[in-house]
């Protein structure tokens, strides 16, 4: 450790990815769901890739072969996907897998039988974290211009909530209605209402960013 202490080390299992990672860079974000399948979010390829029962597939863009006549046009494989990165999912009321894609166009994608783009935004580049409130509205946080939306539970009529003085909101937590937001530059924790759309800053860390939130 960093103290120069030394204890035993977690015990950990290999998983046998196949090819799956082959073009895979980084994983950026990871989700279980009830079922205990676990989805994987990389780039530079912006793939989501699902692990259950011991075997992992891409789920995210669609493979060409798995394309049916409804499929939304983000499908696309090969180079279309380069520079492109999932940081964030989450699932909906339905049980859907939500997914940031991260690029020149941010945008969220909808994933049921098809994937389908639930929102876009000419001033979204980048979706960096999603959370849901009590009554299932979506909250992303979003980069360039440090916006934070909200949209309704079918992801629907988007609004933003606040936008900060930060480039980029890095993580969410809502919780009892209340919006917790973590920034980047200036490593504050916003709390905000989003009914009144005020905000106070929680916290001021002495580092540059608030990567992740989490409620004990």
């Amino acid at each position: 450790g960093s103290t120069g202490s030394m204890s035993l080390a977690p015990k950990t299992d290999v998983i046998d990815t196949g090819r799956a990672l082959d073009d895979v860079w980084s994983i950026l974000t990871m989700i279980t769901d009830a079922d205990g399948n676990v989805y994987l979010g990389t780039g530079p390829d912006a793939k989501v890739l699902r692990y259950a029962d011991g075997l992992i597939e891409q789920i995210y863009p669609v493979k060409a072969d798995d394309k049916s006549d409804n499929a939304a046009s983000d499908t696309r494989s090969g180079s279309a996907f380069q520079n492109e990165h999932v940081f964030a999912m989450a699932k909906d009321l339905a049980g859907r897998l939500l997914i940031g894609v991260s690029g020149q166009q941010g945008k969220l994608i909808r994933l049921a039988d098809t994937p389908e783009i639930v929102f876009e935004d000419e001033s979204v580049q980048y979706i960096f974290a999603i959370a849901l409130d009590d009554e299932n509205n979506v909250y992303l946080a979003t980069g360039p211009n440090g916006r934070i939306y909200r949209l309704n539970a079918f992801c629907q009529n988007p609004e933003i909530i606040y936008e900060a003085r930060d480039k980029n909101i890095l993580s969410l937590l809502v919780k009892d209605s209340i919006i917790n937001a973590g920034s980047d530059e200036r490593g504050l924790i916003y709390k905000i209402d989003p009914e009144t759309k005020r905000a106070g800053v929680l916290f001021d860390a002495e580092q540059n960013e608030i990567a992740s939130l989490l409620v004990d």
